[in-house]
């Protein structure tokens, strides 16, 4: 048990002068908590961290007594110097919505926020955890809650593995932050990347559970998202006129969107917006099917910057299956097109599963 968590509760529960100093056995007494473990056990932790609000009180919290028979009291100085305390020991996260907020992000956003956030945000993340475990009535809440709000973006409970090197991760981020290139090695599936490459990092993002850099590559002289995960031994070039800052509004281009779909997939593009787009508008043409249109951007392709890269807005589109036919634009109808042939001849027990697979990625990317 965090004892720290009880420092405020006992700051205001101790009495201002000699004549209201209160003893140990009156604060356990008084703070709203149930301790499942040994009483004497729990007594140690309360007199430890009394003690330490001693040395922190720096002479404003003044102990009587404290021999044999006659226990310890405290009390404060001043009504001043315990509101200056009582202060500055406030919990951030005190109430169950803060500390349900907080634990929320230590547990799906840790990978994707900066390193140095998560150096500041720690200690709240952590202060979180204890005010949960404070009282039966949290807990029970606690659990009730997660029970009942399951956070899954992807359609299914994945929880990313954390096999990130802090310091390359701290590396990456650094780069980003103060616009300079780093060095890593990457192993990389597509051959026209070397191993050891160069890079000006433009943005990082969270794209199905996984963390991605998009980054100019000066040894290959391209745009390309890159696994955090999978850059290793990261070192900052300190020459920041390397770095090389790309328009992001030249990386991507728009696009009308266009597709017959099942009712429920309608029902669905009604309730989200494609980008920064304008809603998503549905006009019925038969029985279930209407036709939904919105305006989308899509990346440049990295190994062909004047073409329009479909790969994660088709990926995208996957999840609805045979209840979605693209219409427009034709560079997304014809990578749907190619994944459902594939698809056909990888479940054709007639036809080699190898060959499909092996070649899959070097197809979406044109290579």
């Amino acid at each position: 048990m965090e004892f720290k968590e009880f420092r405020q509760q006992l700051i205001q529960l101790i009495g201002v002068g000699k004549d209201n100093a209160v003893s140990i056995g009156y604060l356990i007494d008084a703070l709203p908590v149930t301790f499942d473990g040994e009483p004497e056990s729990f007594r140690r932790g309360i007199n430890r961290e009394l003690s330490r609000l001693v040395d922190i009180a720096d002479g404003s919290l003044l102990v009587l007594g404290g021999g044999r028979g006659n226990p310890k009291r405290f009390y404060w100085d001043n009504s001043e110097s315990k509101s200056e305390m009582f202060e500055s020991h406030k919990p951030r996260w005190h109430s169950f919505a803060h500390a349900m907020a907080m634990v929320f992000i230590g547990e799906h956003f840790t990978q994707f926020l900066p390193t140095h956030f998560m150096d500041e945000l720690e200690e709240d993340i952590d202060m979180a955890w204890s005010v949960l475990a404070s009282s039966n009535d949290f807990r029970e809440r606690s659990d009730e809650m997660r029970m009942k709000l399951m956070f899954q973006p992807s359609g299914y409970d994945l929880k990313p593995v954390d096999n990130q090197n802090i310091d390359d991760k701290r590396q990456v981020y650094r780069a980003l932050n103060e616009e300079k290139c780093f060095a890593a090695h990457y192993n990389s599936i597509h051959p026209n990347i070397p191993q050891q490459i160069t890079v000006s990092p433009q943005r990082v993002c969270y794209l199905n559970h996984q963390v991605l850099v998009l980054g100019y590559i000066h040894e290959a002289k391209l745009t390309k998202y890159l696994e955090l995960s999978r850059l290793k031994q990261v070192s900052i070039q300190n020459n920041s006129s390397d770095f090389k800052k790309l328009d992001m509004s030249q990386l991507e281009s728009k696009h009308r969107f266009k597709a017959r779909v099942h009712t429920w997939v309608k029902n669905y593009f009604e309730t989200v917006r494609l980008g920064d787009a304008q809603p998503v508008t549905s006009q019925r043409e038969q029985g279930d099917c209407w036709i939904v249109e919105a305006d989308i951007t899509l990346p440049n392709h990295f190994n062909d910057p004047a073409k329009p890269d479909p790969f994660f807005f088709a990926n995208f589109l996957g999840m609805f299956a045979d209840s979605l036919e693209v219409l427009e634009p034709l560079c997304l109808r014809q990578e749907m097109i190619r994944r459902s042939q594939s698809f056909k001849n990888l479940y054709d027990d007639t036809t080699s599963s190898h060959s499909i697979i092996n070649q899959s990625p070097h197809n979406m990317a044109n290579q």
